[in-house]
């Protein structure tokens, strides 16, 4: 009985280029997923800008999908974020960290789609977004993006925070935070807060929610004690 061939890395390279060029591209035409992979592969290569491109591509996609994510379909969207998040961490953030910040909190802002279209008890999916949390700070030193619009993307964040992923932004953040003159700044965040928001108990243990002001409630003076509208 003929004794069958190892697989391994040793017996792909004896295949040769060519050949394992024409069985990846038909490993590709039936697999989406591998030919993704393929593709930001490539695009990685190339250049940080080419890969940059892929992943907004690919994020915005799983953005826009709706469908609940069934046992299966779990496997595959956690090897795609994965994917995407080494290549964010990876070759875009060593060539163009200022692209590599902004495709990071595209990425985390998929935490509530993703996370709400799934039953994730064993929080495996999870973990990948605690992974990438754990990302800003070192790229966000590394982008030195300008704190204010920083303070207003963690802001946002928080208002639409329903699964938690960006618990921890602030604390990641500690260190490109600590450059900046919050004494002088001050007084201009918070005006921007006390135009966008207001402060009250929320869903998910969240503190903050969107909208303007509700105006103060009268204590005095003839309306004060008016029944009707």
């Amino acid at each position: 009985m003929p004794r069958s061939s190892a697989l391994d890395a040793k017996a792909l390279l004896a295949l040769g280029p060519e050949r394992l060029t024409e069985l990846l591209l038909e490993l590709a035409a039936s697999d989406p997923a591998i030919k993704r992979q393929l593709k930001l592969a490539v695009a990685a290569s190339s250049s940080p800008q080419d890969a940059a491109a892929q992943v907004r591509q690919r994020l915005a996609t799983i953005g826009r999908s709706r469908r609940f994510l069934e046992r299966e379909q779990r496997q595959l969207i956690r090897k795609d974020l994965t994917a995407q998040l080494d290549a964010i961490t990876g070759p875009i953030a060593q060539g163009d960290a200022a692209a590599a910040l902004e495709l990071l909190w595209q990425f985390l802002e998929l935490g509530d789609n993703v996370l709400g279209r799934c039953d994730d008890s064993s929080g495996l999916i999870g973990d990948i977004f605690r992974d990438a949390i754990r990302q800003l700070g070192p790229i966000a030193t590394a982008a030195r993006p300008e704190p204010l619009a920083l303070a207003e993307q963690v802001f946002e964040a928080f208002c639409h925070n329903g699964y938690g992923v960006f618990d921890d932004a602030i604390q990641q953040l500690a260190e490109p935070w600590a450059r900046w003159d919050w004494r002088r700044s001050s007084s201009v965040l918070n005006s921007w807060v006390r135009s966008r928001c207001r402060c009250r108990p929320g869903r998910s243990g969240s503190r903050w929610a969107t909208g303007p002001a509700a105006p103060p409630t009268p204590t005095s003076g003839p309306r004060a004690h008016a029944s009707g509208p």
